[in-house]
């Protein structure tokens, strides 16, 4: 599981999670791998090899102002070699 954080602070905040694949920013819905869409904490379940790369940001809502975060980038480390020691490790 991986998951991104945002911290702000205010009274009734809301949150959106926005993910780049490599055409521009598009909001994230909950399902599939993705939970916490409206959250400060977006989880991401079974990440995969092709998800490398994609890149998130969040706009924080409140008091009449929208603040967007930093990008923040997925790594998804598949290395060969560490899974075929996994795999020897485990007998498959």
């Amino acid at each position: 599981m991986v998951t991104f954080n945002v911290v702000a602070t205010g009274t009734d905040l809301t949150y959106q999670w926005y993910l780049n694949t490599g055409s521009g920013f598009n909001p994230v819905a909950d399902g599939g791998v993705y939970f916490g869409a409206t959250n400060s904490t977006l989880s991401i379940f079974g990440a995969t090899r092709l998800m490398n790369g994609y890149i998130y940001h969040v706009v924080v809502t409140g008091c009449s102002s929208s603040v967007t975060s930093t990008d923040a980038t997925l790594t998804v480390n598949t290395d060969r070699r560490l899974l075929h020691n996994l795999k020897t490790q485990l007998h498959v």
